[in-house]
C-alpha cells in the first residue's frame, strides 16, 4: 500500500532535496478581488424600518485567467499549427456584478 522506495531521505545539513523533478509553474496569476456595499437603514415610524441596500461584487471589474487543468499544463493554446494558436481556453473569473435590494420591517 505505502511504497518506502518512492521516497528520498532528506539531508538537512546539506540541504539535500532529493532528485526529483521541480515544479516551477506551481504559481498562477494573482488573485484579487474587492467587494463593497452601501446600507442604509432608516425608520419610517416607531416600528417600522425601511432598510435600502447596494451591493457590488468584484467592483472595479478584474478579472482573474484561471488555467485549466492540473500542473504543468496550459490554458493557452501552443501548438502553431492550430488556428486558435495564442488564444486563451481557460476560465475567467465572473464579471462585475451589482446588487440592489430594499426591505421594509414592520
Amino acid at each position: 500500500m505505502f511504497n518506502k522506495a518512492a521516497f528520498e531521505p532528506v539531508d538537512a545539513f546539506s540541504f539535500y532535496l532529493g532528485r526529483g523533478p521541480r515544479i516551477s509553474n506551481v504559481r498562477g496569476f494573482g488573485y484579487h478581488n474587492h467587494d463593497f456595499s452601501l446600507i442604509k437603514n432608516i425608520k419610517v415610524r416607531e416600528r417600522v424600518n425601511f432598510q435600502a441596500r447596494f451591493e457590488f461584487f468584484n467592483v472595479w471589474n478584474w478579472h482573474i485567467f484561471n488555467t485549466a487543468g492540473s500542473f504543468g499544463s496550459s490554458a493557452f493554446d501552443t501548438d502553431i499549427a492550430s488556428p486558435s494558436f495564442g488564444m486563451w481556453n481557460g476560465e475567467v473569473s465572473d464579471p462585475r456584478n451589482i446588487q440592489i435590494g430594499a426591505r421594509l420591517t414592520f
